[in-house]
């Protein structure tokens, strides 16, 4: 698992670039954080990832403690990119660390890019 070449975490359309998480081991797999401005509020945010895989493989993200998990990840091929949404809670404006997580011993989805949906727009 790891970075494949060209991956630019902004869901590149033309690129082969992603973050292939294909190990036998669980648990954290990525780590990152994000700001919500001061402008920001408290509340439901919507966090879509861009997600590949040709079976169901379940992913989690831990934000600061809360976990938000995806389970059904299956797309036609390793290569056909689909999106994936949870819903997250956000206590309000400061910066927030995150995990993405293996949840079983199969690998998880491939990851290319997150982007928003709603009102309020993830980072």
């Amino acid at each position: 698992y790891g970075l494949r070449p060209l991956y630019t975490g902004k869901g590149d359309p033309d690129t082969w670039g992603y973050l292939d998480i294909n190990g036998s081991d669980t648990g954290p797999q990525a780590s990152g954080s994000f700001t919500i401005p001061d402008s920001g509020e408290a509340g439901d945010y919507q966090l879509t990832l861009r997600v590949a895989s040709t079976t169901p493989r379940p992913i989690t993200i831990d934000i600061e403690g809360t976990t938000y998990t995806i389970s059904d990840s299956a797309t036609p091929q390793f290569y056909y990119w689909e999106t994936r949404t949870v819903t997250i809670t956000l206590s309000g404006p400061g910066t927030y660390d995150f995990n993405i997580l293996q949840d079983t011993t199969v690998g998880a989805p491939n990851i290319d890019g997150p982007s928003s949906l709603g009102t309020r727009s993830w980072p």
